[in-house]
């Protein structure tokens, strides 16, 4: 346990919190034996000669990953792939919080930006038997997967933005009723589509005609 979060502190900032942690308990036992023995036991002696190598490691490695955060934190950028795509919405989205139809993992970010996601990787949460209302989680399986139909999935929730990343099944309707596309990223890995009616029907009908010049402008590209 010790070893492996020591390991895991090396590679990561992100997991050293984890060593500080979990290492407090194995060095409180190698300081317990380090006060109670006997020094003139030779054996005794390598022992605590080694324990002490290993606090002075562990000790050691602590600061160089501190030293080593403190110089780069301002190098670092914490950016999420789909950041554009949900800068669209802003565009669309009313004085609201927005309700987002967003795939499991992605829902997190949704939330983060302040819209309200239909699920996000909280599984707990949207398990029935803890909520006492529905079985989210399920759902959102059975839906993936071709169970329940597009049609009266998208009745029930009637959400104001659909954001779809690859792999989802949503992600692969080429129109989808009642809804029209704002967002399609350049390499294809996110596309947002808004209700009809969040916007008027002269903005909606620009914003489509402007996506269809863009899809023959790159295919003829």
């Amino acid at each position: 346990l010790y070893c492996g979060t020591l390991i895991l502190g090396m590679i990561t900032v992100k997991m050293l919190s984890y060593f500080m942690l979990v290492s407090l308990f194995p060095i409180a036992l190698l300081l317990k034996d380090i006060v109670s023995k006997n020094l003139d036991n030779a054996s005794d002696k390598k022992r605590k000669i080694c324990y002490v190598g290993i606090i002075i490691l562990a000790i050691f490695t602590v600061g160089f990953s501190g030293y080593k955060f403190i110089k780069m934190k301002d190098k670092i950028e914490f950016k999420h792939a789909g950041e554009q795509a949900v800068d669209s919405i802003g565009l669309f989205a009313a004085n609201y919080p927005a309700r987002v139809f967003s795939s499991f993992n992605d829902g997190g970010y949704i939330e983060f930006r302040g819209y309200k996601p239909y699920i996000d990787p909280r599984a707990e949460v949207y398990l029935k038997r803890n909520n006492h209302k529905a079985d989210i989680y399920k759902e959102y399986y059975e839906f993936e997967t071709g169970q329940i139909s597009i049609e009266h999935f998208l009745e029930k929730y009637n959400f104001d933005f659909l954001f779809l990343k690859a792999g989802d099944r949503l992600y692969a309707e080429e129109k989808i009723d009642n809804y029209f596309i704002i967002y399609d990223s350049v390499d294809y890995f996110y596309r947002v589509y808004a209700r009809n009616d969040v916007t008027t029907d002269e903005i909606r009908a620009y914003v489509i005609s402007e996506y269809e010049k863009s899809k023959q402008k790159n295919k003829s590209e």
